[in-house]
């Protein structure tokens, strides 16, 4: 197994590697977009106005 156990692993890198690099950064843009969506429906619960929380969209971003 020492040759083919090799191989497995380095098709289990190359294949495994990039998915698993783009479920971390899909899982990232989710959090972020949460974190946005949060912020903006605490701003408008604490009573400001929509310029002020377009303002504040605006700067975050």
């Amino acid at each position: 197994m020492g040759d083919e156990g090799v191989r497995i692993i380095a098709l289990l890198l190359v294949i495994g590697g990039p998915v698993v690099l783009a479920i971390i950064l899909l899982m990232n843009r989710h959090n972020l977009a949460r974190q946005k969506y949060d912020k903006i429906n605490q701003a408008l619960e604490s009573g400001r106005s929509p310029e002020e929380v377009e303002r504040m969209i605006a700067i975050m971003e």
